[in-house]
């Protein structure tokens, strides 16, 4: 029983975990180039967009009967009304928007446009609430090498949970929806679109509770207490634990 109410515990603690580490905007601020967020364990880096240095955009979209754009959903003038943000420039690999979009033979990470960065100091699971136009290839890269993970290695949807398939790395109609993918602690993720700005509803850092559940019953399993023949708690001599029998 103990241990039931133990991986209870744990489970909800990683739930309150996840609620922190959740980056949402908000109507009443001002956005600028190379701002950063950080809550919990999670911090999002805005780029160095130059046309919206000052102020990026912030737009509404009208969350329709049937969609859920949750943990996004900080709703402004009305409930269904869910705020996002975007740059005002293609990402590009010049440092004063000039140069080439992101190509992965040339692993050629933009350095000015819209893009946005998000690094975690645990692993677990990026999700990001998206804004991304048809047609427009789409990216998550790895800031060590500028490797992009593969699109099997992404997961997008809708604001209605439809699955989202990526074809040459581009989607067929625009959505309003999320990318999910698995993160390593401490490396940055740059996640973009070339030859469009991608707008962004906010990011979760998601942590897996089998880790600390798993820490646990090792724990509990190495607490186990060994008897000699008389029945006492013992340590050394003929012992016997679980039913076996054994020296130390």
């Amino acid at each position: 029983m103990k241990k039931i109410f133990t991986l209870i515990a744990t489970a909800c603690m990683a739930l309150a975990a996840n609620a922190q580490n959740l980056i949402v905007f908000d109507n009443d601020a001002t956005y600028i180039d190379e701002q950063s967020f950080t809550q919990g364990d999670v911090t999002l880096t805005l780029s160095k967009d130059i046309k919206n240095a000052t102020k990026w955009d912030k737009k509404v979209y009208t969350v329709k009967e049937g969609e859920n754009l949750a943990p996004f959903n900080q709703a402004i003038n009305s409930e269904n009304d869910v705020l996002y943000i975007s740059g005002g420039n293609n990402p590009k690999d010049g440092e004063d928007n000039s140069g080439a979009g992101y190509t992965e033979d040339n692993a050629n990470l933009p350095k000015s446009g819209t893009y946005y960065k998000v690094t975690t100091t645990k692993n677990g699971t990026i999700l990001i609430g998206i804004v991304l136009n048809s047609g427009k290839p789409f990216y998550v890269c790895k800031e060590s090498d500028g490797s992009a993970l593969g699109v099997d290695e992404l997961t997008m949807k809708n604001a209605a949970g439809t699955v989202q398939t990526l074809t040459d790395r581009k989607l067929s109609e625009k959505i309003f929806g999320t990318v999910e993918f698995s993160a390593v602690a401490n490396e940055t993720y740059y996640v973009f679109c070339t030859g469009s700005k991608l707008g962004c509803f906010g990011v979760q850092l998601i942590t897996d509770p089998e880790t600390s559940v798993n820490s646990i019953k090792s724990s509990e399993e190495g607490n186990v207490k060994a008897y000699d023949r008389g029945g006492r708690v013992a340590s050394k001599g003929l012992l016997i634990q679980k039913g076996k029998k054994y020296v130390r």
